[in-house]
């Protein structure tokens, strides 16, 4: 009998009524990572969404846009804490799974593959799940210090227009280049990220798979 990955799996050697308490609690776990994953996904077009939405908001010289621009760095920092505990809980699941159901009725047990795997993932996904923070961070304080400025422009020195930025369209191509070069290199990261999460989630197979 083999699994969905294609790997032996060995009859049970466990109480049948242990057996189906762990697949049941097995079941429910696997159902939990699944939804922090798509949860995950969501993030993403959220961040997107914002992103979208601060652009539409720039091209007009409305207090909208400024307010826009302040709140941004706020909005990262929550999208970046909600990705964070997401993988947290994922790993710690992961590592529940491994540890305490895995471990007392066997990674092949109806075809349960083991998620040893996850115990270095957190390795090699924090540093990357970090530098899309720090893309974030910088981004949105650079759009704080821009608001300031078209700010210091209206009410600091009263003769201006408040209007560095439109009135300089070297200034403004560059920023929007730079913002638009950060989101792409963030996104991409964020995507790769989910994709080998999936990938290696995938991997594992589902109880249902054996055949």
């Amino acid at each position: 009998m083999t699994d969905a990955t294609g790997l032996e799996a060995i009859e049970p050697n466990v109480d049948p009524e242990v057996l189906k308490a762990k697949t049941a609690e097995y079941v429910s776990l696997r159902t939990s990572i699944d939804m922090r994953i798509r949860q995950r996904a969501q993030i993403v077009a959220a961040s997107i969404a914002v992103f979208g939405a601060m652009i539409v908001l720039s091209e007009y010289d409305s207090l909208a846009a400024q307010i826009v621009l302040i709140i941004y760095p706020v909005v990262a920092w929550l999208f970046a804490m909600r990705w964070e505990h997401l993988d947290s809980r994922i790993i710690l699941i992961s590592k529940y799974i491994y540890e305490y159901i895995e471990s007392e009725v066997g990674s092949r047990t109806l075809g349960w593959y083991s998620y040893f795997l996850r115990q270095n993932t957190p390795a090699r996904i924090l540093p990357t799940v970090v530098s899309v923070y720090c893309l974030m961070i910088v981004q949105g304080a650079i759009a704080y210090l821009i608001a300031c400025i078209e700010l210091a422009e209206s009410h600091i020195f009263p003769s201006g227009d408040g209007e560095f930025i439109s009135r300089n369209p070297a200034v403004a191509c560059g920023i929007f280049g730079f913002f638009t070069a950060l989101n792409i290199v963030a996104f991409w990261k964020i995507g790769h990220l989910l994709s080998e999460s999936i990938k290696r989630h995938e991997s594992r197979g589902e109880i249902g798979g054996i055949r």
